[in-house]
């Protein structure tokens, strides 16, 4: 019996040892691949790097005169990243933490496995959505400078050059990106707890901290910080998923294009561009129009699609051939911005929002019916072929789910709003060739549009049963539906 005793204390000592040895790996790993990562980022963005990068997306983009600006812009890029890789110094210092805990033996080492674990999922999320962030600050300069290259080439000072240089301003509105001082606090792993304390649920101090960055942005009413505070919480429900919450990140990141149309109304441009007489500042709001009503029908085809996708053959039949039909004349309207008088206006990006959205479309339907649809084919041909028109390239299409709780609930509006964009497009490429009743129509019809994509009507239309669902179950959810609601 004392031989069998002193044997299974051995096999414990050394399967505990073999524990702690796997997890102290874990973290020389993590510690190795987070240095890694840093560097990489710091290879674009960093100090004697972020000129060189600043100037090849400028390249790419089409920039002329206001490459000039290269070297102050570049700047304001490693600033930025001076401060968002302060992250990964907080996720090594986390690791140090419980490494000492591992080797101390103050916690399970198979909790720190999970903690370590869960961490670096998390760690990688945030640092491919620094890639997003930072490659959406470059396209951010990109389009700023495409305006200040308009304008130069009109010169000061009339309301055209004045419209330009307002828009170029206004080209980080609808920034990705978080604050990146905010982004060097951002957690992945718990703090090591005192002696005899539990260790902390990570996912609920993200959803504190999202809740909290929603109310404030909420009380504020500051449509930008609500933009973050959304995104933040997409973000968090991304990193920390759960059955409760599966499909909300869908829903936030829904709502948050909604709430970014309605700050920037299609029928304004429109208005604007009836009152004046032909000439530059009616051609450059006409062909911003354009521009906007494109990136609506981008967001709308996936829905459109998925809407109809699992409905069985007749339904996605005819989703199909009504993409594939908006998809010709998408096609056909990009030869509109050929006029001369739009073509100095419009940006080489013009159309590829809506190039992504009929291409996850098309992948969607030819998805469901199981690859076999000739028009599904005919449409993702079409798209590709209208891609290799850009000069800046398509980001991938992303993977695409709406709950079906939003799908009944956005049934007629979305159907509608398709068509008001349709119709809304139809004008603008009238008004460019020259129709005088264009504008009328297009504007009215934007009106129609502008009203289906209200996002307070979007949160009202769910069901009751998925609104109690997030209301139980997410605090910034709650929040976010309260204020939407009242």
């Amino acid at each position: 019996m004392k031989k069998l005793l002193v044997a299974l204390f051995t096999f414990s000592l050394i399967i505990g040892t073999q524990v702690r040895a796997d997890v102290l790996e874990a973290i020389a790993s993590l510690r190795t691949e987070i240095e890694k990562r840093k560097a990489a980022h710091d290879g674009k963005f960093g100090p004697k790097n972020s000129e060189q990068t600043m100037r090849a997306a400028l390249g790419s983009g089409g920039v002329d005169w206001a490459t000039r600006y290269a070297p102050d812009w570049s700047n304001w890029v490693w600033v930025n990243w001076s401060h968002a890789k302060g992250f990964y110094a907080t996720t090594q210092n986390s690791l140090r933490d419980w490494e000492g805990a591992a080797r101390g033996g103050r916690v399970d080492e198979g909790k720190i496995s999970d903690i370590v674990r869960q961490g670096r999922q998390a760690f990688l999320a945030i640092d491919q959505d620094m890639d997003r962030w930072f490659q959406n600050d470059l396209d951010n300069y990109v389009e700023r400078a495409l305006y200040l290259d308009k304008a130069n080439a009109i010169g000061c000072c009339e309301e055209a050059y004045k419209h330009l240089q307002k828009k170029a301003k206004e080209a980080f509105s609808d920034s990705i990106a978080p604050d990146y001082k905010d982004v060097a606090d951002f957690a992945v792993m718990p703090p090591v707890p005192q002696a005899g304390q539990p260790v902390s649920d990570m996912r609920q101090r993200a959803f504190e901290v999202a809740n909290a960055r929603a109310e404030a942005a909420i009380n504020a009413g500051d449509p930008v910080k609500m933009h973050r505070a959304l995104q933040e919480a997409e973000r968090v429900l991304r990193i920390y998923p759960s059955s409760d919450t599966e499909n909300l990140a869908q829903v936030l990141a829904l709502l948050n294009e909604q709430m970014r149309f309605a700050q920037a109304p299609v029928s304004e441009l429109l208005d604007q561009a009836s009152t004046q007489p032909p000439g530059d500042l009616r051609n450059a709001l006409l062909a911003e129009a354009h521009e906007g009503l494109l990136d609506r029908m981008g967001y709308l085809a996936p829905i459109v699609a998925a809407r109809d996708a699992l409905r069985g053959d007749e339904e996605r039949a005819s989703a199909v051939t009504r993409l594939l039909a908006e998809a010709q004349r998408f096609a056909q309207l990009t030869d509109d911005l050929e006029n001369p008088g739009i073509t100095r206006w419009s940006n080489p990006s013009t159309g590829l929002r809506a190039v992504n959205g009929f291409k996850a479309a098309a992948e969607l339907l030819d998805a469901a019916g199981n690859g076999g649809d000739p028009r599904a084919k005919e449409l993702l041909k079409i798209v590709n072929d209208a891609a290799g028109t850009f000069k800046t390239p398509l980001s991938p299409t992303a993977a695409f789910a709406v709950p079906a709780s939003i799908v009944a609930a956005q049934l007629d509006q979305t159907r509608s709003a398709w068509d008001h964009a349709s119709d809304a497009l139809d004008g603008v490429a009238d008004a460019i060739g020259g129709d005088p009743s264009g504008l009328q129509r297009s504007e009215a019809a934007a009106q129609r549009l502008e009203r289906a994509l209200d996002p307070e009507a979007f949160a009202k239309s769910m069901s009751a049963g998925f609104v109690d669902g997030i209301t139980q179950n997410v605090p910034f959810g709650r929040s976010i539906l309260s204020w939407l609601q009242s």
